[in-house]
């Protein structure tokens, strides 16, 4: 059976007016809208006055770098965003992912990934489940993708949302980094050996030190 569709509002910000017109042809073929941006700047005002579905993000873009776009939208808003970049170094990426990028895709992008790459975030910020877990001054909504932290909300991107859901879920469970990495990326995904290990840090800046546990050589836990 097909799968059926249910479309998507994209924000494509690219400087490359090929890639872009292509990329965005490829995902209206696929039943989704795309506002397309070509300046850091404009995609800021855009990002931030309308509600996308997930954004794709050049890193390098003309007025402000796509990493200064993610810091200014990561301040008021939990967009899923995918960056994409010619840099093929890790510093990029490792500064990507501090400043809230959920996806990192190098190019030449094919664009069959872009669509799987999406689908696979979006399924992760939008789980089916209601219950919320509550540990110690935590309280997660699993429903309703929300995180408080003593009664204050939190914002967390849907990458960081599904490894704390997940280490939620298996309270008093050793996870290890392999399991992580393949719950919340896939099993057919190839990253860099820390990436796990920059989500964590993430997550304890925003939800306090003490909340996840390394094990050494074994993995991470969240004590019941």
């Amino acid at each position: 059976m097909a799968e059926s569709i249910q479309p998507w509002n994209l924000l494509l910000v690219e400087d490359d007016i090929l890639l872009s017109e292509e990329l965005a042809k490829f995902l209206r073929h696929a039943g989704h809208t795309v506002i397309e941006s070509s300046t850091g700047s404009t995609a800021v005002q855009l990002a931030l006055r309308d509600d996308f579905d997930a954004i794709i993000l050049d890193l390098v873009l003309p007025e402000i770098s796509g990493l200064e776009v993610l810091s200014l939208l990561r301040k008021s808003k939990t967009t899923p965003v995918i960056m994409i970049s010619s840099m093929t170094e890790v510093d990029y990426r490792l500064s990507a992912l501090k400043s809230g990028v959920d996806d990192f895709m190098i190019k030449p992008i094919s664009h069959q990934e872009v669509l799987e790459r999406l689908r696979a975030i979006l399924r992760r910020s939008n789980p089916n489940e209601s219950e919320i877990l509550r540990i110690r001054n935590v309280e997660i909504d699993l429903g309703a993708k929300s995180v408080q932290v003593e009664g204050n909300m939190v914002h967390l991107t849907p990458t960081e949302f599904a490894l704390l859901a997940l280490l939620a879920k298996n309270q008093g469970r050793i996870l290890s980094r392999e399991v992580l990495q393949n719950s919340v990326f896939g099993a057919d995904r190839q990253e860099y050996g820390n990436i796990i290990d920059q989500y964590i840090m993430r997550l304890r800046r925003k939800l306090g030190k003490d909340l996840i546990t390394t094990k050494s050589r074994l993995g991470f836990i969240i004590y019941v």
